[in-house]
């Protein structure tokens, strides 16, 4: 593979730091490599400009270029760096440095993060929810984490990223290069791992198989994406230091097209992030919510387009990344913007946990109750909650007796409708919180003045039901034959649309 051709176009690629306020001719010429000097007296034998004419030399176009074209033919890239550094110098170019910046930004984000991954786990701690799959792939992600906030500061901007690149040693090039190699094998590890969890927390949510087999399709997808693209980033050079040597052309190796990889790279982390956002948008139409309640739902589910949209504007800085003649200047927004893709990531897939901890403390200020946060657990299937409810069966029936005689003096008449189902399953566990049973979602109902004619007779199917729901939406347990063990067929009490129990084909 040719060595960068895009550094000897600028004639700026990796140079050698050259320290001075300014330089006066008699400098210059000492300072320039020979090579260079020889087409600076050749240039300026074509041009209108005196040798002793500083202002003229460094504003004259003509003059400048015909130098880089030279300079590009007759020099080594140290050369030609070295010739960059001396003129920047000597005609008082700018001195940029955006390390500070870029320090911010990645500490700024790296601390949120955290923040935020450590009120997802306080919420774990603090409720009946157990730490599951989807914990432990955001805490791999974290500690992967700590490396790349090290990299950040001392290997990247600590070697010049934020600078431009002639305005460096050699030495502090070919080392923020390596560093650059390092991180982008944790980002990619990072990026792909912050799906999967995500992913493991829709298992959380939806019980049905096929929507199951769905993601779990989608979590091999992505580790397989995650294995080819990282191993394609770890050995894109042969032999693999020559990743961070080559840019001298003084070493021989082969190296991948490193913008055909970055740019299929984001593509697919881009359409990966697509499909994780409709995938949950398209269990809500059969959730028995009203519409409202639907639109906070999804609102929650699709937090992670703020990710999508990090992804987008990352790509952006690809475009800069794949054509540009200052790496170590231009670089900057690239890493930044990876910086803030997965500090993002962590911080969405943190969320609803953080929701739930803060209707814990602040349940007015949410919106909510204690109580009701607690409920909507029903609504998906919690794997770190399957606890037998057996035990609590006898007590908890006694609690509901209890309750039939204080409805009984309520004003207004229940209705109840009856349906035959059949479940494999029991509850997925008993909620010591709300005192419910963590099973089928049971909808209830105050009938209306039309309907106290058959008040009467729908009331009379109560002690044959299996599953029951009163005005307060209280839901009961199935009932137990004569040995105790619970009836496979069961009775759910709704107002026209069934919410089935627990699938039966779990995965």
């Amino acid at each position: 593979m040719r060595v960068f051709a895009w550094l000897s176009l600028l004639c700026a690629v990796l140079p050698v730091n050259l320290v001075a306020a300014s330089l006066s001719i008699t400098d210059v010429v000492e300072a320039l490599p020979s090579c260079a000097l020889t087409c600076l007296t050749t240039a300026l034998a074509n041009s209108t400009c005196s040798p002793t004419d500083q202002q003229c030399i460094c504003t004259n176009v003509p003059l400048n270029t015909e130098v880089n074209i030279c300079v590009m033919e007759a020099c080594t890239i140290k050369e030609a760096l070295s010739t960059k550094n001396v003129t920047s110098v000597a005609c008082n170019a700018p001195v940029r440095d955006k390390r500070n910046l870029y320090n911010w930004i990645s500490n700024s984000f790296v601390i949120a993060s955290w923040i935020a991954f450590l009120l997802r786990i306080a919420s774990r701690f603090t409720s009946d929810t157990q730490l599951w799959w989807d914990d432990y792939v955001a805490t791999f992600v974290m500690i992967v984490g700590l490396p790349q906030a090290v990299i950040n500061v001392r290997g990247l901007t600590g070697n010049g990223l934020g600078k431009d690149i002639w305005t460096l040693n050699f030495t502090n090039i070919s080392d923020m290069i390596r560093w650059f190699y390092a991180a982008e094998i944790l980002y990619f590890a990072q990026v792909n791992f912050i799906k999967i969890s995500i992913l493991f927390f829709f298992l959380r949510l939806f019980p049905e198989r096929k929507i199951r087999w769905t993601i779990w399709g989608t979590i091999i997808t992505n580790l397989l994406i995650f294995i080819i693209i990282d191993l394609l980033a770890a050995l894109q050079c042969r032999p693999i230091s020559f990743y961070w040597k080559r840019w001298d052309g003084e070493h021989s190796g082969q190296c991948l097209n490193i913008n055909a990889l970055a740019f299929s790279s984001a593509g697919i982390s881009i359409l990966m992030d697509i499909w994780m956002l409709i995938l949950p948008l398209t269990q809500l139409y059969d959730l028995n919510l009203h519409w409202k309640k639907k639109i906070g739902v999804a609102a929650m589910l699709s937090i992670g387009i703020i990710v999508t949209v990090v992804s987008i504007l990352r790509l952006q800085s690809l475009i800069v990344f794949a054509n540009t003649q200052n790496p170590t200047w231009d670089y900057v927004q690239l890493g930044y913007w990876c910086t803030i893709e997965i500090c993002t990531g962590i911080i969405c897939s943190s969320m609803p946990a953080i929701r739930l901890l803060l209707v814990r403390i602040f349940p007015r200020i949410a919106g909510t109750t204690h109580n009701s946060s607690n409920h909507s657990k029903s609504l998906g299937y919690d794997p770190s909650r399957r606890r037998s409810s057996v035990p609590k069966l006898a007590s908890r029936n006694s609690y509901i007796n209890g309750r039939r005689g204080s409805h009984a003096a309520n004003q207004g008449i229940t209705m109840m409708k009856t349906f035959d189902v059949t479940s494999s399953h029991r509850g997925m566990g008993f909620d010591k919180e709300i005192e419910e049973e963590d099973g089928t979602e049971l909808v209830s109902r105050q009938a209306t003045r039309s309907e106290a004619g058959t008040g009467d007779t729908e009331r009379g199917l109560e002690n044959t039901q299996s599953y029951e729901s009163r005005e307060d939406g209280e839901h009961l347990s199935p009932p137990h034959d004569q040995d105790g063990s619970r009836l496979s067929s069961a009775r759910s009490i709704n107002e026209g649309v069934l919410m089935s129990p627990r699938s039966p084909g779990w995965v």
